[in-house]
């Protein structure tokens, strides 16, 4: 008698749509395990963790936003391969917006890095050309209560909008108040 033997075998990619999703996911994964070995270098060597002069976002808001955007992307696959009666236009849109909310958060989260030193604050971001800002440029600084972020506004460069999730916000603020005092009344940023 012969013994019965079981393959594994990976789903077929039929269509060209069902390919790229799997490429996207794939990419994701990378990101992910990449974003895992960053920390852990990060971690290893002191001299790069103690750097304070860096405004970034740490790496478990990476994580949760990571997460977040292989969900729906997993949703995406799901749906695709679903009935096209079953599934709803108004489904199918929302995922849609939340797919591309996902992927300005990505950006946002991976691409967004503001440097500082005694000369002024240097930003760059996918949304906007890098510049280089002088201390004597911020005019002014404010909280904005709509939108949960701090906004300094400048002469020449536009606003610079800081997320209260950004790492490094004691030692920019510690920075920012020794060269424009002047910013600042008896309330303090946190």
């Amino acid at each position: 008698m012969k013994p019965e033997t079981t393959t594994f075998t990976l789903p077929s990619c039929d269509n060209i749509e069902s390919m790229v999703l799997v490429k996207i996911l794939s990419v994701l994964l990378v990101i992910v395990a990449l974003s895992f070995l960053e920390a852990y270098l990060n971690r290893r060597n002191p001299l790069k963790a103690a750097e304070k002069s860096i405004l970034g976002y740490g790496f478990p808001v990476k994580v949760v936003i990571l997460i977040v955007t292989m969900g729906f992307l997993w949703l995406a696959y799901y749906v695709k391969f679903q009935d096209p009666r079953s599934i709803s236009l108004l489904l199918r849109a929302c995922l849609f917006i939340f797919l591309l909310l996902c992927f300005a958060l990505l950006l946002e989260t991976f691409l967004v890095c503001i440097r500082f030193n005694d000369r002024g604050i240097f930003t760059s971001s996918p949304w906007r050309p890098s510049r280089k800002i002088p201390w004597h440029s911020i005019v002014s600084y404010r909280w904005s209560e709509n939108l949960q972020w701090h906004v300094l506004e400048t002469r020449g460069y536009g606003k610079v909008r800081l997320s209260p999730l950004l790492l490094g916000l004691s030692w920019f603020f510690g920075m920012l108040e020794e060269k424009r005092p002047d910013l600042f009344g008896e309330d303090e940023p946190t």
